[in-house]
């Protein structure tokens, strides 16, 4: 009689650190982007770009998408100060980006890019002809990547680029 109590002390103990364990961990997912609507019927949050959801369907045509959220991102990893020596204004968009990425410079001359992915590989390199170039990166894969803009081959600033 006590081996049969002991067993079941044994095994309510396992089933609890079991439940227990598995409220513990936190969904997690990749996300391209996100953000917060509201209107007069409510309110929502939403994420583009997870992989793991569920679709709700209204009587009225309208469908919701649940899942996991994760933090919108553009990032500016690097860049210098702008200074007397040559005015710097770079900017790039869209960003997450599925076709054709937008980059902006103030003035051009001896200016380029280079594209890497997250391994560190050259992808793509370019010099920058105009104060606005199209970027077709529909050839890439969905990922994350790295642009350097460069003049005169040093480093003057550094994005983070998600393709989706």
């Amino acid at each position: 009689m006590i081996k049969i109590e002991s067993n079941k002390k044994i095994l309510a103990s396992a089933l609890l650190i079991l439940a227990l364990n598995s409220l513990l961990h936190a969904q997690s997912t990749v996300a391209s982007a996100g953000g917060d609507a509201a209107g007069s019927g409510g309110s929502l949050s939403y994420t583009i770009g997870q992989i793991d959801y569920h679709s709700s369907f209204g009587s009225n045509g309208t469908s919701m998408a649940e899942g996991v959220q994760q933090p919108y991102e553009i990032s500016v990893i690097s860049g210098i100060d702008n200074s007397n020596a040559f005015p710097l204004s770079i900017s790039l968009f869209p960003n997450p980006v599925s076709r054709f990425l937008t980059l902006k410079v103030e003035d051009p001359a001896e200016l380029s890019y280079r594209i890497y992915n997250l391994e560190g590989k050259l992808i793509a390199s370019q010099k920058i002809y105009s104060s606005t170039s199209k970027i077709d990166l529909n050839r890439l894969a969905n990922a994350g990547y790295l642009m350097n803009v460069l003049k005169k081959g040093k480093l003057l600033k550094s994005f983070k680029i998600i393709k989706n």
